[in-house]
């Protein structure tokens, strides 16, 4: 599949509604096009082609009536550590963007959380995500996103991230 560096808005879903004027008995057919939900930016642990899971389900669902992108963990090239940071975009159905960092190999962790903060304003200012819902499915995005001011912030544990196998020491308390 073609990378693609930009967010295009897929086209909206139009929903016919039906009602019946019980005065007159009549039926009324509307149409509702053209409304806009926010975008909707995940924030994972999981690569999106890993596993067909319940955010595969929900976002794919969700991109059928506006922009998702789905950011993963970076990856790290450790035969490179020259390489120059930057975002592959994946265009999975319904036009779902998912983004992947590839950074350097030998950066700090704290040096890591600055170049994706800095790869996701830049993808943010280019493509005009500006009113959007944050949902994360790892607290260990935070540090990567907290700059980014969402409309709306959601915290979905969808697994025990403490008890995997060589957890983050942050995970275990």
């Amino acid at each position: 599949m073609p990378i693609s560096t930009s967010a295009e808005t897929p086209t909206r879903a139009s929903v016919s509604v039906s009602t019946q004027n019980t005065a007159s008995s009549q039926t009324i057919n509307h149409t509702l096009s053209s409304y806009s939900l926010p975008d909707l930016v995940c924030f994972a642990h999981l690569h999106w082609d890993f596993v067909w899971q319940r955010p595969q389900h929900l976002l794919s669902r969700f991109a059928q009536y506006g922009r998702v992108f789905y950011v993963e963990e970076p990856f790290v090239h450790g035969d490179d550590p020259a390489l120059e940071a930057h975002f592959e975009i994946k265009e999975r159905q319904n036009g779902l963007k998912v983004l992947v960092a590839h950074l350097p190999a030998g950066l700090s962790e704290e040096a890591t959380n600055q170049a994706q903060a800095k790869l996701l304003t830049q993808y943010f200012a280019e493509n005009r995500i500006n009113q959007f819902v944050a949902w994360y499915y790892t607290p260990m995005a935070l540090s990567k996103s907290r700059h980014l001011q969402a409309a709306l912030t959601v915290y979905d544990c969808m697994d025990e991230l403490a008890n995997f196998k060589f957890a983050p020491r942050s995970y275990v308390s």
